[in-house]
C-alpha cells in the first residue's frame, strides 16, 4: 500500500446507526496486497475467530480472593472508624445535622479505606515480586522476538490540536517503529475533527510532508469530518466502519499523546497471543511539560503511579479499565459490542455520552473479552499546566463519570464495571460530600453544647484518617528507595524526600480550591448546564497575579470568613480547619506560582519534582520535541489561507484531499452569494464552508489558472 494513497470513506451516519453494529458481509479491509473479507472476526495468522463465539471470561481465585480481601478489610475499617466517631464525637442523643454527618463519615472513611487497601497491596505486591526476583508479565512464554503477524492502526483523533505536536509524535513514533524492524505492520491514521479553517490547512500541508517520510510497507493517512457526529467516540466508530474490516487492532492515542516502538510491538504481540483480549490499557505518564503545577503531576505519577497501578490490577485483572487513549483495542470485537447508545433525556447527564472509555470497557466485559492493564513503559501524554486549565478538563470528566451512575444498575454489566462506574462517580461527589459533612458537623457542635469537646475528642480518629490519606505515598516512597536505578533518576534520596514532602503540602493547599471546582460541576450538571466540546490548552504559559485575583478573591474572601468563624466556635476547631481554610486564603498567590514555567524549570534546576524521562530523556521524548520545534517554526512561516488560492499546488492537494476522502460537495446555503475572494471578511464556519465545497474550490483553482496564463 503506497504511503501516499489517499482512504475513500462513505457517507458519515449517525451515532444511533452503530448499535448492534456489525460489520456486513460485503464490508471489505485491505490487508497488505490481500483482500480479505470479515464479518465479526479478526485474522490470526491464517485462522478466523469468530467474536461472537468468545465465551465470558471468569477470574482467577486469586483474584477472587483479592477482592473479598479487600472488601472484609475495607468494611472492617469503616466500621471501626464510625464507631469511634460515634463514641467520641457526641455524648447525648443525636441531633438532626450529627446524624447526617455520621451517615456523610461513614461513606467518606469507606472510600478512604478502600484506596488506602488498594494501595497497600500494590506495595506488598511489589515488595513480593522485587525480593522474588520475578514479574508477572502477561507475555511469559512468548517469543520476545517473534514477529507479528497482524495489521495494525495506530488512530490519532485531532480537534483544533496543533499539526506540529501532532506530527512530531507521529515521526517519533515512526522511528522508533522502525528501530523494532516491525514497523511494515502497522499504519498511522489522523482522523481529524478540527473546526478552526487555518487548523484544517495548517493539518493538510503538514500531513503532505510528513508522508514522504514514512518508509514503505507503512501508510500515513488523514481525513477530515465535516460533521463532528458523537464526538471522539463517534469518530472512531465511523474508523471502525469505514477502514476497520483492513486491521485486526487499532492503537488508540490522544493528540498530545506518544508510544515506544517496542511498547507498541509488545501490545500487538500480547494481543495476537490471547484472542479473547478485547482492551489493553498501557497507563500513560505526564512528561515535558515546565509549569510548576505541572511537575507536580509528571512527579506524582512517577513517584505514586506504580503503586496505585499494581493494587489496581491485582484487584482487577481481566475485569480492568480503558482510560481512552494509550491503548490497543480488538477492532472485531469493539465494532460489534462496543457501540455506544444515547442515554435517553437531554445533556448534561442524557444524550451523547461524553467519558466513553469506561462504558466501552463495561461493554467489551459484557461481551466476554478481556480489559487488562499492563504496565510496559514507554506510554506518555501531556499534562495540564495551569490549574485553570485542569479545572476545565475535569468539568469535561466530571459531567462524563456522572452519566455513569444512570448506568450503574442496567443489566448485564460486571461487577468490576460497576465498581469502575461507582468510584468515577464518587470521585466528583466526594468533594461535595467533604464540604457538607464539615458544614454539619460544625453546625452538631453549634447546636448540641454536649459535643462542644468533640474536636478534642476525635483528633486521634482524623490523625488515623489523615495518615490513611498519606500512606500510600510513604509505601512509593519506600517502593523507590528499593530500585536504586530509579532512585537516582528521581534525584537521589535527599531530593526525593524534598520532592515529596513539597508535593505533599502543596496537595494539601490546593485540595480546598479543587473541591470547590468539583463541587460547582456537579452542581452545574444537576441543574442542566452542559460543558461544550473544546480543545484543552496544552501550552506552557505563565498566569498572573491580576488574572488570579480576578478569578480566586472569592475564594480568598470565603478562607478568612470560615476562618474567623471556626477560631470564633472552638481555637481547637479553628486549627482542624486550617489544612482547609489556608489553602482558600493563599488561592491567588498560590495559583500564579503553580502556573509559573520560571518557577517550574527553577525547581528542575534544583533537582525538585525530577522523573526518570528528565534525567535519563528517552530518544522518543528527544526526537518528538525536536520535531515539534521544526515543524513549528515551518508553520509560523506560512499564512496558509492565503497560500491556498495563490499556490496551485496546495489548492490541488486540498481538492484532492476533499474529493478522495469526503465526495462531491453537496449544496450549501452557508456559501450562497458568497466568493472566496471575500475571505476576510468571512467568519469562521463560512470559510469551513468554502473550503470544503469542492465546486468553490474547483472554481478557485480555474480562476488562479487564468491568472497565471494557464
Amino acid at each position: 500500500m503506497n504511503s501516499c494513497e489517499f482512504v475513500r470513506p462513505s457517507q458519515v451516519v449517525s451515532l444511533q446507526a452503530f448499535e448492534n453494529y456489525v460489520f456486513p458481509d460485503d464490508a471489505i479491509g485491505r490487508v497488505g496486497d490481500l483482500i480479505v473479507k470479515t464479518r465479526c472476526g479478526h485474522l490470526i495468522g491464517d485462522k478466523m475467530v469468530n467474536v461472537s463465539q468468545t465465551l465470558p471470561t471468569r477470574p482467577h481465585w486469586r483474584t477472587q480472593a483479592v477482592r473479598i480481601l479487600l472488601a472484609v478489610l475495607s468494611i472492617i475499617s469503616t466500621s471501626w472508624l464510625t464507631l469511634e466517631y460515634l463514641t467520641f464525637a457526641f455524648q447525648g442523643d443525636l441531633n438532626v445535622f450529627e446524624t447526617i454527618s455520621v451517615g456523610l463519615f461513614t461513606v467518606l472513611s469507606l472510600w478512604i479505606s478502600f484506596s488506602f487497601w488498594v494501595a497497600s497491596v500494590g506495595f506488598l505486591v511489589l515488595v513480593a515480586q522485587r525480593f522474588a526476583r520475578s514479574s508477572q508479565r502477561a507475555s511469559e512464554g512468548l517469543e520476545s522476538h517473534s514477529l507479528l503477524s497482524t495489521r495494525n492502526a495506530i488512530l490519532l483523533p485531532v480537534y483544533n490540536e496543533s499539526p506540529a505536536m501532532v506530527f512530531a509524535s507521529i515521526r517519533a513514533m515512526v522511528e522508533s517503529l522502525e528501530r523494532t524492524g516491525q514497523h511494515a505492520t502497522f499504519d498511522f491514521f489522523v482522523l481529524s475533527d478540527t473546526q478552526k479553517s487555518e487548523i484544517w490547512l495548517q493539518e493538510e500541508r503538514v500531513w503532505a510532508e510528513t508522508v514522504k517520510l514514512i518508509p514503505d510497507g507503512m501508510s500515513l493517512f488523514y481525513r477530515r469530518r465535516f460533521k463532528n457526529v458523537a464526538r471522539k467516540a463517534g469518530n472512531l466508530a465511523e474508523f471502525c466502519r469505514r477502514w476497520g474490516g483492513g486491521y485486526e487492532h487499532m492503537i488508540v492515542l490522544d493528540a498530545d499523546s506518544v508510544m515506544e516502538g517496542e511498547t507498541l510491538v509488545e501490545m500487538t504481540r500480547r494481543m495476537e497471543a490471547d484472542p479473547h483480549m478485547g482492551i489493553l490499557q498501557v497507563p500513560p505518564r505526564p512528561v515535558q511539560r515546565t509549569s510548576l503545577f505541572a511537575r507536580l503531576q509528571q512527579f506524582a505519577a512517577a513517584v505514586y503511579g506504580a503503586v496505585f497501578l499494581k493494587g489496581y490490577e491485582t484487584w482487577t485483572q481481566s475485569e480492568g479499565n480503558y482510560f481512552g487513549h494509550n491503548a490497543i483495542i480488538r477492532i472485531a470485537a469493539f465494532s460489534e459490542h462496543c457501540m455506544l447508545p444515547v442515554l435517553p433525556g437531554k445533556a448534561p447527564l442524557g444524550g451523547e455520552i461524553l467519558s466513553h472509555d469506561f462504558v466501552e470497557a463495561g461493554l467489551m466485559l459484557k461481551a466476554g473479552s478481556k480489559v487488562e492493564t499492563a504496565d510496559l513503559g514507554g506510554s506518555y501524554e501531556e499534562c495540564p499546566t495551569t490549574v485553570d486549565d485542569y479545572a476545565i478538563r475535569d468539568q469535561r470528566w466530571c459531567q462524563g463519570n456522572l452519566q455513569h451512575a444512570r448506568l450503574l444498575m442496567c443489566s448485564g454489566f460486571e461487577r468490576p464495571t460497576r465498581m469502575h462506574f461507582a468510584t468515577g462517580v464518587f470521585s466528583y461527589l466526594s468533594a461535595g460530600l467533604w464540604m457538607l459533612f464539615m458544614f454539619t458537623s460544625a453546625m452538631g457542635v453549634y447546636f448540641d453544647s454536649t459535643s462542644a469537646g468533640a474536636a478534642e475528642s476525635v483528633a486521634h480518629l482524623f490523625v488515623i484518617m489523615f495518615a490513611m490519606l498519606l500512606a500510600p505515598k510513604l509505601w512509593s516512597f519506600i517502593w523507590n528507595l528499593l530500585e536504586p536505578d530509579r532512585l537516582k533518576s528521581l534525584g537521589g534520596l535527599g531530593r526525593l524526600f524534598a520532592s515529596t514532602v513539597l508535593e505533599v503540602v502543596i496537595s494539601i493547599l490546593i485540595a480546598p480550591i479543587l473541591a470547590i471546582y468539583h463541587t460547582s460541576f456537579v452542581a452545574y450538571a444537576v441543574l442542566g448546564k452542559s460543558v461544550q466540546w473544546s480543545c484543552q490548552s496544552r501550552d506552557d504559559r505563565d498566569v498572573s497575579l491580576k488574572d488570579c485575583a480576578k478569578r480566586y478573591w472569592p475564594h480568598t474572601a470565603l478562607g478568612i470568613v470560615l476562618t474567623v468563624l471556626s477560631f470564633s466556635a472552638s481555637s481547637t476547631f479553628g486549627l482542624w480547619m486550617l489544612p482547609f481554610t489556608a489553602g482558600l486564603m493563599l488561592s491567588i498567590p498560590l495559583i500564579a506560582a503553580l502556573g509559573s514555567a520560571h518557577l517550574g524549570v527553577e525547581a528542575q534546576d534544583r533537582g525538585l519534582f525530577l522523573i526518570p524521562e528528565e534525567s535519563n530523556p528517552p530518544e522518543l521524548l528527544i526526537r518528538r520535541r525536536l520535531f515539534s520545534t521544526e515543524l513549528s517554526e515551518s508553520i509560523r512561516q506560512h499564512d496558509f489561507s492565503s497560500e491556498l488560492f495563490t499556490d496551485p499546488d496546495y489548492i490541488d492537494l486540498h481538492l484532492k484531499i476533499l474529493t478522495e476522502t469526503c465526495g462531491e460537495a453537496e449544496a450549501n446555503p452557508e456559501i450562497e452569494g458568497l466568493d472566496f475572494e471575500d475571505w476576510p471578511s468571512l467568519n469562521e464556519q463560512q470559510r469551513l464552508a468554502i473550503l470544503s465545497n469542492t465546486e468553490e474550490i474547483r472554481r478557485a483553482r480555474h480562476k488562479l489558472s487564468i491568472s497565471q496564463g494557464v
